[in-house]
C-alpha cells in the first residue's frame, strides 16, 4: 500500500468570528492551503493534528519492527523481549511526539 497523500508539515489553526457571529476554525498548512474548516475547536485541532497522528503511528510501525529484529532485546532467560538502550531511547522519543500530538488535539498547541 502507497502512503497517503496529504500536506506536510505543522498545521496550525486560527480562530474567527464571521459576520453573522458563528466561530470559525481554519486550519492552515504550511503551503498556503486551508485544508479544513470547522465550526468547533476541537474538530479543527484534531484535523491539524493529522500529520502529526501519521508521522507518530508509522514511528510505532518502525520501532515494533526494530524490537522485533533487534537480537539485542531477544537475549533474555525468559524469551521476552527487553529494551537494549537503543531502544528505549527511540521508545521514549516517540512517546515524547505523542504527548506533544495529544496536547495539539486538545488545544494546547496551536500552531507547530
Amino acid at each position: 500500500m502507497s502512503n497517503p497523500e496529504f500536506t506536510p508539515g505543522q498545521w496550525s489553526v486560527e480562530h474567527e468570528v464571521n459576520r453573522y457571529c458563528d466561530h470559525v476554525f481554519w486550519v492552515n498548512a504550511p503551503d498556503g492551503s486551508t485544508p479544513a474548516k470547522c465550526y468547533t475547536p476541537y474538530n479543527a485541532y484534531l484535523v491539524s493534528a493529522s500529520p502529526d497522528m501519521y508521522e507518530i503511528l508509522k514511528l510505532y510501525e518502525e520501532f515494533e519492527g526494530t524490537l522485533l529484529m533487534d537480537a539485542g532485546a531477544w537475549s533474555t532467560d525468559d524469551g521476552l523481549p527487553k529494551f537494549t538502550q537503543k531502544l528505549l531511547d527511540k521508545w521514549i522519543e516517540i512517546q515524547g511526539k505523542r504527548s506533544k500530538c495529544l496536547a495539539k488535539t486538545e488545544g494546547e498547541i496551536t500552531n507547530g
